[in-house]
């Protein structure tokens, strides 16, 4: 990779970012060519009338190139931001047979502000879920259920109208009722 120094970090959104540091810090814009392709990402400096790779890397899994762009901090780097083709899915390096990380060793714990709307009401139902079978009481689908029943216990044509709600009638659990033998 001709002395350049690649970092990027590891991140389960939508995107990753690639930083190169290029060995010359007075670089243009008009002076790189950049190549991204599904798989593949190449880098390579325009010196008079021929090209010098400085990257050609297989990249560690899927990349969307039309959603992909590059920018040139003059004097710095040249960061390419690659949008992944999974959204969501954790890279173990940034290039096929590169260095790889152990995703078990990251900490991977969000702060519930930095969750979207249905997010946070999904992590806080899978909390209650968790509060209540610790409890050994219905989940929020079963209650939901249940609900949905006792306002069709008496709606006309049920079997039970006319008698009062009772729960010990109805398995809301995904097990079949006990045979006449009681197994």
């Amino acid at each position: 990779s001709s002395g350049i120094n690649a970092e990027w970090p590891l991140r389960p959104g939508t995107d990753v970012d690639l930083k190169l540091v290029l060995p010359n810090p007075n670089i243009k814009a008009s002076d790189l060519k950049i190549d991204i392709k599904p798989y593949n990402l190449k880098v390579q400096l325009k010196q008079q009338s021929d090209l010098q790779t400085l990257l050609e890397e297989k990249l560690h899994s899927l990349v969307k190139p039309e959603e992909s762009m590059w920018s040139l901090h003059k004097g710095e780097c040249l960061q390419i931001n690659l949008e992944k083709g999974r959204d969501g899915y954790w890279w173990t390096g940034m290039f096929e047979g590169g260095h790889a990380i152990k995703l078990d060793t990251i900490d991977t714990t969000r702060h519930m502000h930095e969750f979207g709307q249905d997010e946070r009401a999904c992590v806080q139902k899978l909390m209650f879920d968790q509060q209540q079978k610790r409890l050994g009481q219905p989940s929020s689908d079963e209650l939901n259920t249940e609900d949905i029943l006792k306002k069709a216990w008496n709606t006309e044509g049920s079997p039970f109208a006319g008698t009062e709600y009772d729960r010990s009638k109805i398995n809301l659990s995904n097990n079949p009722p006990p045979g006449p033998s009681g197994t």
